[in-house]
């Protein structure tokens, strides 16, 4: 019975009885992200798991101090971000805009221990990325490191869309 509960569950429209927290048009029992709307049921990496509801990862392994570039493809915008090891061997990442030139869209460079505004020209020490907020700050990042994996959840990259529209 439950079986074929779930099988005709995906067909049922919403106003039929099922629950659709996120008014999506999807049930909650077949939503694939039922706390996030996303009415395509986009599932980039085909987990089962929307899009909206995906953890980022990005392998330590991968990272070294040379920064690396990302993109986040919002509903609004391509957001830009990076990520590297500090000195100590620590995760930092930073949006590739800031408060102050993100109008100009040019981003930063990576030059040595340093990450260099390609707008103004003002200079960061990657060991104080995500220290500071503000100005010409790159953009802070909230992430959580694990032993193997740094995991950014997607909607900090969305709060930021404005910086790259």
């Amino acid at each position: 019975m439950l079986l074929l509960l779930l099988a005709c569950a995906n067909e049922l429209p919403v106003d039929d009885g099922c629950l659709d927290d996120d008014r999506d048009g999807h049930c909650n029992l077949v939503d694939n992200c039922p706390g996030d709307a996303n009415p395509e049921q986009d599932d980039f990496n085909d987990d089962g798991v929307g899009d909206g509801c995906d953890t980022l990862r990005l392998s330590l392994d991968e990272l070294t101090s040379t920064a690396i570039w990302f993109e986040y493809e919002a509903e609004e915008a391509t957001v830009f971000y990076f990520a590297l090891l500090d000195s100590d061997g620590e995760a930092r990442v930073a949006l590739d805009a800031c408060e102050l030139c993100y109008p100009f869209k040019r981003g930063y460079r990576h030059e040595g221990d340093e990450m260099v505004c390609n707008n103004c020209g003002q200079r960061f020490e990657v060991d104080t990325l995500g220290d500071y907020e503000g100005e010409c700050n790159p953009g802070i990042v909230a992430f959580e490191v694990t032993e193997t994996e740094v995991l950014i959840e997607p909607e900090t990259l969305e709060a930021s869309t404005d910086w790259f529209e």
